[in-house]
């Protein structure tokens, strides 16, 4: 045991056993590997709490949680990686339970807010915030989220969250392994780039815990960035502009003049691909940079993967997403052309992209451990679920894509329609086609 180990942090013997004990489990089959830990000592010991909330009206519960004063150190084996001020009334740092559904679970995720923004994951360049998230969950989940996570870099979506593997020991309690991921948030250097007369909003099921919203329904709009107690009347009435003209463009055809459609055809293609069961609350993140008349709305990184690798019909956004099934229906084709076109000329990336991560990632160290900390017969049924699905889904999608155009068609005319919407008044052989919503193989 190093003696630099016990420098960053007032170890009790409680925080010394847990040390030896997190210590012996990943130093396991001669893997040099260590994963980090997160430790955390609240003032006073006080444990995070939250208060589940409903909505009478409304499905859906979500939480209530205050921040608790913490002081935070990050150590991967003798080296410190991160510290929070030793002598300071705030600590350095707080940290409250997060997540809806989540949040009502034993192993609680949380969110971590420091007093200085800080690179806690070494990024590459740095990536320095201050809010970052502890992901909870059994390695099925922690897979699923980081294959997830992944996605937004195979789609090549604008913000990527990075993530890590670690431990967390809360109060001198091993809570055990978490994920460490940037919050999605705005952050010019490294998030999501909004400058301030731009805005970041999210369409949210619990958007009546807020006390300010965009919209009607049951998922309204809630504005993220700027903070609503900072928002000027003049701020909401031009963000209420943006979303409720762009809500009013789609049955108009209009669309394209609010939001970047090849980045909102990304982010549904992505929930295709990962076969997404969750539609009101799979976070679906809106941004737009500034407030100029060149930029558009864009989407924001998929997010939230509890509910993948489930759905074996399209992802539910299709059914119950407030603007995803409008646009596909939409006498505008162009978003369903960007979606037909980014599988038609990525489907083979796409599919090669994913297994190689996940190639990868099983022959990693970090990977090891996690079959330790997890148990084997876990971590195998985890990693031959996520496979199979991916072998199986791609080719799904192949067989299958041609009923969303099919599905979008609402026609009483004579022509003929390829899968990719165009208009046809003679059909070529040997090539499917929509004619007055019937699909049909026209033959020499």
């Amino acid at each position: 045991m190093c003696d630099k180990f016990l420098l960053p942090i007032r170890l009790t013997r409680v925080h010394l056993l847990v040390l030896l004990l997190l210590s012996s489990v990943e130093l396991v089959a001669q893997n040099e590997y260590v994963m980090p830990i997160v430790y955390v000592e609240t003032l006073g010991g006080v444990e995070p709490t939250c208060t589940p909330i409903k909505h009478s009206g409304y499905k859906g519960t979500t939480i209530i949680s205050d921040y608790v004063r913490a002081r935070v150190v990050m150590v991967q084996g003798c080296d410190t990686l991160f510290s929070s001020p030793l002598a300071d009334d705030t600590l350095g740092a707080k940290i409250k339970i997060r997540g809806n559904t989540s949040a009502r679970k034993s192993k609680k995720p949380y969110k971590v807010k420091l007093a200085k923004k800080a690179d806690l994951l070494g990024c590459e360049p740095a990536c320095k915030d201050k809010e970052w998230a502890l992901l909870a969950g059994d390695f099925k989940e922690q897979l699923k989220t980081i294959v997830g996570l992944q996605m937004n870099k195979i789609l090549e979506m604008e913000f990527c969250p990075s993530w890590q593997f670690c431990r967390l020991s809360l109060n001198g309690e091993d809570k055990g392994v978490y994920l460490l991921v940037e919050s999605v948030k705005v952050n010019t250097k490294c998030r999501l780039n909004v400058d301030e007369s731009g805005f970041f909003a999210e369409l949210d099921a619990y958007w009546w815990a807020k006390d300010y919203s965009i919209g009607d329904g049951i998922m309204r709009y809630v504005v993220k960035y700027p903070d609503e107690d900072d928002l000027t009347d003049k701020q909401k009435t031009y963000i209420e502009g943006v979303l409720n003209g762009f809500t009013a463009s789609i049955p108009a055809g209009s669309y394209e003049d609010y939001i970047d459609v090849k980045s909102f055809a990304s982010w549904i293609l992505g929930h295709d691909i990962l076969g997404t069961y969750d539609s009101s609350g799979s976070n679906l993140f809106l941004v737009k940079e500034d407030n100029t008349a060149q930029t558009k709305l864009k989407m924001g990184p998929l997010w939230d993967f509890s509910g993948i690798c489930r759905v074996t019909e399209w992802a539910n956004q299709h059914k119950w997403g407030q603007f995803i099934k409008p646009l596909f229906q939409s006498s505008n084709t162009a978003f369903f052309n960007a979606y037909s076109e980014l599988w038609r000329e990525n489907r083979e990336t796409y599919e090669s992209s994913i297994k190689e991560f996940l190639r990868q990632f099983e022959q990693s160290d970090v990977a090891s451990v996690l079959s330790s900390a997890y148990g084997k017969k876990d971590y195998d049924e985890a990693v031959n679920m996520v496979n199979e699905w991916f072998d199986w889904r791609f080719r799904w999608i192949d067989n299958n894509i041609s009923s969303l155009f099919y599905q979008r068609i609402v026609s009483r005319d004579d022509f003929w329609y390829d899968v990719s919407g165009r208009r046809y008044v003679e059909p070529k052989t040997n090539v499917l086609y929509v004619r007055e919503n019937k699909k049909m193989l026209v033959k020499p």
